[in-house]
């Protein structure tokens, strides 16, 4: 497990290496209790790539706890389990040898922990998946 918090001293962070760099890639990880509408935000080497989606369960699940505070319209939502979090990356953010990845919760968010990090690499293979366009 990996802590996390909302600022840059209780970010998240770890390095993968890779022997060289890929088309694309696809980083992985599970979230402890994440507040629903404010995902956390990541960087792969000084590179903002945004806030991750996070894959939600059917919202007939208990695992969702309602907070409502005064002044605010909305009920904020927090799912007390574990959620699959998301982000692509692209190839031309990574480089060969080590790569650095921050996950930052965003503000006004609780403390947390990730776990299961993972990263799919896409690379050029002799069956092409992929169309090359010419530009008009």
């Amino acid at each position: 497990r990996i802590p996390r918090g909302p600022t840059v001293q209780e970010s998240a962070s770890f390095q993968f290496d890779i022997e060289t760099r890929p088309l694309v890639a696809l980083l992985s990880f599970e979230l402890a209790s994440p507040q629903i509408d404010a995902a956390p935000e990541i960087y792969v080497n000084g590179t903002d790539l945004g806030v991750v989606s996070l894959v939600l369960p059917d919202l007939a699940d208990p695992g969702y706890r309602g907070l409502s505070r005064s002044l605010l319209d909305d009920m904020k939502f927090q799912y007390t389990g574990w959620l699959r979090a998301q982000v692509t990356v692209p190839g031309s953010v990574l480089k060969a040898g080590t790569n650095n990845v921050i996950v930052m919760a965003a503000a006004g968010t609780p403390r947390s922990s990730i776990r299961g990090a993972q990263i799919q690499l896409k690379y050029l293979w002799d069956k092409s998946d992929y169309l090359l366009l010419p530009v008009k």
